[in-house]
């Protein structure tokens, strides 16, 4: 009987998971009939539920942390395939230097984005790395032809005092594929003579500056990108990287210094640290159904390594892991999203949600209100409140906004108490906003009163 009741069970669970899966479908069916369309991403967080050190509890960093975030970055690209990129991550106020950044970048089409050595920390062995240094010169005369092949002006510079080996990309190679500003100070080092008569200044010249690093007793080498300005130029930029890698007989290299571009045609997930948590920001996609396969894929690589999207106090609450879950709505490109492909659509929201205010607690983490993560408008004050709404009815009667009124006219109203905006209910600090280089005009609302779901299904539920 028992026997029969298990089967029973689990029959009946994998039909309702064929049902949510369906309805999912025929949400995303429904939503693409009205010719609108929206890409969805999210930011979960995990925990290690059982751990009483102080990043899991409260600190934003540890070493446990990084090494955890390393092995969960491993297993993803082990299912997803990519390159692996470190980047910095956000400077925050008292803290000595940026946090770590682990990335994940990756083709849509699923083709292979990197032919070079892997990242160290992806299941690369000590053994394989070698005890001898890496040949940084070979690395470097390898480049600079593999660049002067596909039309790139590099040219070959070195800097005697910190050792670094500069390839200096310049503007008199192909001037179709140009790059932007370098990503040293000009004041650096790296811009000076190396002390030869000949050898070329590289000031005003983005570089690709090439290193070593320790890694586990051993050295590595390690190569820092500058700003490539498009998904296409970075792509090139990638494969001359992983030829000359390979065929100055390197066994790792470690990608690190500007985040990567991304468009509709390439995926760029982060792991970062934030308190008491890891948080993924993973790519966003076209519908609910293919985030939700990601989310699962998600999932259950964190649970293979002990990090739990919940965790439990000692009182028997079952609690979120700590961090949150939000969910942010977008579109392909930025002149694509929704907001500004129907622009009335963001200030009628900001009208629905403050008329519905069960919204924001539905779904709630335990810190809400003023003081909170994602406070509401109305919970800054009435002046702020009788503020938004002059300004609302000011959008819906006037011309139809731009981009640029949108932000203008909201982005001050959709804040904290302090005027903080990426503590809003709604932030909208990514949608069309001048003060944030490269990443804030990307047409994005997030939406942040929401806690870490404990499933992928739950999480899907709520994108949808």
């Amino acid at each position: 009987m028992r026997r029969q009741y298990g089967v029973l069970t689990m029959w009946s669970r994998i039909n309702s998971e064929s049902a949510f899966d369906r309805a999912v479908r025929d949400h995303d069916e429904a939503v693409a009939a009205c010719g609108l369309a929206v890409w969805v991403g999210t930011e979960p967080t995990f925990t290690d539920r059982f751990s009483e050190s102080p990043e899991w509890l409260s600190a934003a960093l540890g070493d446990d942390k990084a090494a955890r975030a390393e092995q969960l970055l491993c297993a993803l690209q082990k299912r997803l395939g990519g390159v692996v990129l470190r980047t910095l991550g956000r400077l925050y106020p008292g803290e000595n230097q940026p946090r770590w950044s682990l990335g994940l970048y990756a083709r849509r089409d699923g083709d292979a984005i990197w032919s070079g050595p892997p990242d160290p920390g992806i299941g690369v062995s000590l053994d394989e790395i070698g005890a001898t240094a890496p040949d940084l010169n070979a690395f470097r005369t390898s480049l600079c032809a593999g660049l002067q092949a596909i039309g790139y002006g590099a040219r070959d510079c070195m800097d005697a005092q910190r050792d670094l080996k500069v390839v200096a990309l310049c503007p008199d190679g192909d001037d179709s594929i140009p790059l932007n500003d370098p990503p040293l100070d000009p004041s650096s080092p790296s811009h000076a003579d190396s002390g030869g008569a000949d050898t070329p200044q590289t000031e005003d010249l983005p570089c690709l500056i090439i290193s070593d690093m320790d890694w586990q007793g051993a050295k590595v080498a390690r190569i820092s990108l500058p700003d490539c300005g498009t998904v296409a130029r970075f792509m090139l930029c990638l494969q001359a990287i992983g030829t000359a890698a390979t065929d100055s007989g390197l066994s790792s290299l470690v990608l690190t210094g500007h985040p990567p571009p991304v468009d509709a045609t390439v995926s760029w997930t982060t792991i970062t640290p934030d308190p008491a948590v890891i948080e993924i920001n993973m790519a966003p996609y076209p519908n609910v159904t293919e985030l939700l396969a990601a989310t699962r894929t998600l999932y259950a690589a964190s649970a293979e390594l002990g990090l739990a999207p919940y965790r439990l106090y000692y009182n028997g609450s079952v609690a979120d892991s700590g961090g949150g879950g939000q969910i942010t709505l977008g579109g392909a490109s930025p002149q694509e999203s929704p907001f500004f492909v129907v622009p009335r659509l963001l200030p009628r929201l900001v009208r629905y949600l403050d008329r519905h205010p069960a919204l924001s607690y539905l779904f709630a983490h335990d810190h809400i209100g003023g003081s909170g993560q994602a406070v509401r408008a109305d919970e800054r004050g009435r002046d702020a409140f009788g503020e938004l709404g002059l300004a609302l009815a000011l959008l819906e009667r006037g011309p139809t906004p731009d981009a640029e009124t949108l932000w203008a006219g909201l982005s001050h109203l959709l804040t904290d108490a302090t005027g903080n905006s990426h503590r809003a209910e709604l932030n909208i600090e990514k949608l069309w906003n001048p003060h944030v280089p490269e990443r804030g005009k990307l047409g994005l609302a997030e939406f942040r009163a929401l806690r870490m779901q404990h499933s992928p299904e739950r999480a899907a539920a709520l994108a949808a």
